[in-house]
């Protein structure tokens, strides 16, 4: 999959969390803040991923990517809003199954939290400890970063946490060590293109009909050196843009 479904993100100093951490970033009257996603975190992630890439089938496996010791998945949060829990519904599903079957899994869900049915309740998990608005997924081969999915909530767009994303991956990248930043992006995407130019990638070529669902093909999209004094100058023009616009930031609950 390419990174095809950013849409906006919040600035400050930027730290990309461990697994279980919680990153420093979170700017003052920020609605939003980033942190590694942890296993509580896969009914949001799905439901993130089902607004982000509603043709996507079948739905990523979040528990196995979590694992992976070569890839990071940093999470835009917010704390829960009265009453937005119980209405949300999101991600109660274990990710089996097609999005047209998503009310009923909620209502298996309910019933089994409340039953304790063996095979049904084992695919509830705990309730996410706070909403997220996006995520990013990245992979670490070699000396490179990949971003394999970005991607955020419909109603998050427009609140600047695209941008956050992209500011997590780009410091995430320089910690872990990486040279360079890549990623695909659907080649009709002409605005999530702009928001990757905006962070400083640079087409690099074309991969022929990339998209299982239409064939598309996928543009291929990388950073210069990220190690060097232009891109670290670059990067805190961003973060100081990004805290100036979105440091008051608040999110629709939707």
């Amino acid at each position: 999959m390419g990174a095809d479904g950013a849409a906006n993100a919040s600035g400050g100093e930027v730290r990309a969390a461990k697994a279980g951490e919680t990153s420093d970033f979170m700017p003052a009257g920020s609605a939003f803040r980033l942190r590694a996603a942890t296993l509580d975190d896969i009914p949001e992630l799905l439901q993130v991923e089902r607004e982000a890439f509603p043709t996507q089938w079948p739905p990523t496996r979040f528990e196995r990517e979590l694992r992976k010791p070569h890839a990071l998945c940093l999470v835009a949060v917010r704390p829960w809003e009265p009453g937005e829990r119980a209405g949300d519904g999101a991600g109660l599903d274990d990710g089996s199954s097609p999005p047209d079957a998503d009310r009923l899994l909620a209502r298996l869900g309910r019933a089994a939290r409340s039953v304790s049915l063996g095979a049904i309740s084992q695919a509830v998990r705990s309730e996410p400890p706070e909403h997220v608005a996006g995520f990013a997924a990245l992979w670490f081969v070699a000396d490179e970063m990949h971003i394999v999915t970005i991607g955020t909530r419909a109603a998050a767009r427009g609140h600047g946490v695209g941008d956050l994303l992209l500011i997590g991956v780009a410091e995430a990248a320089v910690q872990r060590g990486s040279t360079h930043v890549t990623l695909e992006v659907r080649k009709s995407n002409d605005t999530a293109r702009s928001l990757y130019r905006k962070h400083g990638f640079r087409e690099a070529g074309i991969r022929k009909r990339y998209y299982s669902d239409d064939r598309e093909d996928a543009v291929i999209m990388t950073t210069p050196p990220i190690q060097s004094d232009d891109f670290a100058r670059a990067l805190d023009a961003l973060i100081r843009d990004h805290a100036e616009r979105w440091g008051a930031s608040t999110s629709d609950p939707g």
